[in-house]
């Protein structure tokens, strides 16, 4: 009869001490899981406020010359007028930048910079002679010429194959002189061109 109690009790103890253990295991399981979830969200949270900031700060990309952008060369004197105004094939600089481009044109002042359009401009001093004009062609139409420290274009409105072989090779490597006087009435009427080459002919 003492064995079968002894045997129920410790049974009975058995079983507490089963059930004791199981709920204490369950219970910190549970309780370990939630945590482990909680440090995930937050360890999610945080990544995606990274990925956000990341993509908000997206660096700007450096402004270079493009194949299509207009690059002006302007030369002006003292009293900011133009001497010369030339345009610059893109693809000779393609790829350069800001820095590129200053280096490059040592002298010239960068005015603007894009990918659309670039001018540079330089200031130079009087002159302190007179100025040379001759006849030459610029875009197919014929041109005064005037000659310093920078050659400045003026075009007339004539076209050059107006003129025989030999006038246009003469225009073309600028072998007619005109005196400021004759340049004058070539602005008024182009076609006063017809009696500087006669004189220049007999000549």
């Amino acid at each position: 009869m003492l064995k079968r109690k002894q045997y129920l009790l410790t049974l009975l103890i058995g079983i507490v001490l089963f059930f004791i253990v199981f709920l204490t295991t369950y219970y910190y399981i549970v309780s370990h899981s939630k945590t482990s979830e909680v440090s995930e969200s937050r360890a999610v949270g945080k990544g995606e406020q990274s990925i956000d900031v990341i993509a908000a700060v997206v660096p700007e990309r450096e402004l270079t010359v493009q194949p299509d952008t207009d690059i002006r060369l302007v030369v002006v004197d003292e009293d900011n007028r133009t001497v010369e105004d030339k345009k610059i094939d893109p693809l000779i600089l393609n790829g350069l930048n800001q820095v590129d481009l200053e280096k490059r044109f040592e002298g010239y002042q960068l005015m603007t910079f894009d990918e659309k359009q670039i001018t540079l401009k330089k200031t130079i001093a009087h002159q302190d002679k007179p100025a040379e004009y001759a006849l030459g062609i610029e875009d197919d139409f014929v041109c005064i010429v005037e000659k310093g420290d920078v050659k400045t274009y003026i075009k007339l409105d004539l076209l050059a194959n107006y003129f025989s072989r030999n006038t246009y090779s003469l225009l073309l490597k600028e072998q007619i002189p005109i005196s400021p006087v004759q340049k004058e009435e070539l602005l008024k009427n182009p076609y006063y061109i017809d009696k500087i080459l006669q004189s220049y002919e007999e000549e």
